[in-house]
């Protein structure tokens, strides 16, 4: 700055060094600005300094949230995919037992808790038309929703119903469809196998014509009692009935005329 005006010294000898003096001006314009401070100074610094602090600070608060929100992504995707896995996993032992011909009460139980697991450990029953529940069946509260869906038949009526219960408020309330579908489809699966199983076993064991034991199921039958009665130091008898040309009843009077008279056989 430059400043124009008149010096005023204090009282004191000027000779002696530096001493205190005042200036007369004469207007604002005796004061002038020659040239701005540089920019390069303390207060500037202190401001640069403490930008980059809040900066850094930000930049670290954000980093750590979003480091946080990864890793509970992370954490969840993993569970899902454990989940899924899991439930992968029961499907395919479902499968592997109605192949294996497991009982069919069995199976239901595995699908009643594989409908359990994938909805977060929810009360669960698959019913049978004629039979009882078999798994947990849900019961009736004010607070849980009872969620009935059918057990389709690929002919005729359906099989039965599948029972759980939900929270409408969860999560998992949105997933049940699904879930539900695919138990409801290997619940099927596994009821016409397991109806299927039964009749070819007594195709195999049973005249069709007569529905009385056949040769094989005879054959069976004394391959176990002999064993037995041996064991058991016991003694069985087996009656055996030759009928000579019983063609000719059939040729006669009909196949129904010697089915009706095979049948009163049985009954008696």
């Amino acid at each position: 700055m430059r400043v124009t005006g008149v010096a005023i010294l204090d009282d004191g000898n000027p000779f002696n060094g530096a001493m205190a003096f005042g200036i007369l001006l004469r207007s604002a314009d005796d004061v002038a600005v020659i040239s701005n401070p540089s920019w390069l100074n303390v207060q500037t610094l202190t401001s640069i300094v403490i930008v980059l602090l809040v900066v850094v600070i930000a930049v670290g608060a954000w980093g750590w949230m979003l480091r946080g929100k990864v890793h509970r992504q992370t954490a969840a995707l993993a569970t899902r995919i454990e989940a899924e896995a899991e439930v992968e996993r029961r499907r395919s032992r479902i499968l592997e037992d109605i192949n294996g011909g497991q009982p069919l009460v069995a199976i239901l139980e595995q699908i009643a808790n594989l409908v359990s697991f994938s909805l977060g450990a929810v009360h669960c029953c698959c019913q049978v038309t004629g039979d009882g529940g078999v798994g947990d069946c849900p019961p009736e509260t004010e607070d849980l929703r009872v969620i009935r869906h059918e057990i389709p038949a690929r002919v005729g009526p359906s099989h039965g119903m599948i029972h759980v219960s939900l929270d409408p408020r969860a999560r998992s309330f949105a997933d049940a469809s699904d879930v539900l579908s695919l138990a409801s489809g290997l619940a099927t699966l596994a009821i016409e196998t397991s109806q299927l199983y039964s009749d070819l076993v007594h195709r195999s064991e049973f005249d069709m014509l007569t529905d009385i034991q056949n040769r094989f199921s005879l054959e069976r039958s004394l391959d176990a009692m002999i064993p037995s009665a041996r064991q058991a130091v016991a003694v069985f008898g087996l009656i055996y009935i030759d009928l000579n040309d019983f063609k000719k009843v059939n040729d006669q009077y009909g196949h129904q005329a010697g089915t009706s008279i095979c049948s009163k056989w049985r009954i008696g």
